[in-house]
């Protein structure tokens, strides 16, 4: 999703940063009126020292794009990512 390799070195692919740029480039690459994207840990462990259930959602459209940080609790790994995506679902209604 050509994210920037200094934003994947510094911040990790877990970062505000990357879910930014993820979404950004769908939207110009697919030439998509809006776009989302998601990254996070849903464990089994911490990755790049982020906690299981940290969670970045973005939503890219023609007026700009926003990211929301979600620490979701990490019950499991399929529970986190059905709030993960009950989370980005809102976040487009939101954006429409």
């Amino acid at each position: 999703l050509c994210v920037d390799k200094d934003t994947l070195d510094t911040l990790g692919a877990v970062s505000k940063a990357t879910a930014i740029q993820m979404a950004d480039n769908v939207r110009k690459l697919s030439s998509s009126d809006i776009a989302v994207s998601v990254t996070g840990v849903a464990g089994p462990a911490m990755s790049e020292g982020k906690a299981v259930g940290t969670v970045y959602i973005a939503v890219s459209t023609q007026d700009g794009t926003f990211a929301k940080l979600l620490n979701i609790e990490p019950v499991s790994r399929q529970f986190i990512r059905q709030k993960a995506c009950m989370a980005l679902l809102e976040a487009v209604l939101e954006a429409l």
